[in-house]
């Protein structure tokens, strides 16, 4: 077997989650401290790790990519406030109601946010609370009213190229 294809060893894996960012993001002194062994063995054991799984160790070029894509949740609610003005239209949706609809599935194809077929998906980010997430756009059911609760459900990007392109196309 190709020493680059192996598995990790689970002992490998313990620590590799302990200093992930998306589970325990700890340095890996504090890892080798959690896992009660020497900081000489916890960085043994992520070198043999990267070896075998370099591709594990990408999180770094992730979470940048990640935070290129985070948008303030205020700066989202004021883009559809402009939006609604320029063109004329009701807009009496809150900002706890538009934050409820975007973390929801896309009301056309179901598809989660954080589950859309993109590598990164877009995230919201709210100031006050710290809260991080995922989020469709926000699409009015019907386009001929505003930007009310009733009339608001959530839309993926996919979903909304596929109605820009069948748009065209008639």
């Amino acid at each position: 077997m190709d020493k680059n294809k192996r598995l990790p060893t689970v002992k490998q894996l313990e620590l590799y989650k302990l200093i992930h960012p998306d589970f325990g993001d700890m340095t890996i002194e504090e890892a080798a401290k959690q896992l009660n062994i020497s900081i000489r063995a916890a960085y043994r054991r992520i070198k043999r790790l990267k070896e075998r799984c370099s591709e594990a160790f990408r999180f770094e070029e992730f979470i940048k990519k990640e935070e290129e894509n985070i948008n303030s949740i205020e700066s989202i609610y004021i883009g559809y406030k402009t939006i609604a003005i320029k063109r004329d239209l009701e807009f009496t949706i809150s900002l706890e109601d538009m934050v409820e609809i975007i973390q929801l599935e896309c009301f056309v194809c179901g598809q989660h946010p954080s589950n859309a077929n993109r590598e990164y998906p877009k995230v919201a980010y709210n100031h006050k609370t710290g809260y991080k997430f995922p989020y469709n756009h926000l699409w009015r059911y019907d386009v001929t009213k505003g930007y009310t609760y009733i009339n608001c459900v959530p839309i993926c990007s996919k979903c909304i190229e596929r109605r820009k392109n069948n748009a065209i196309s008639n």
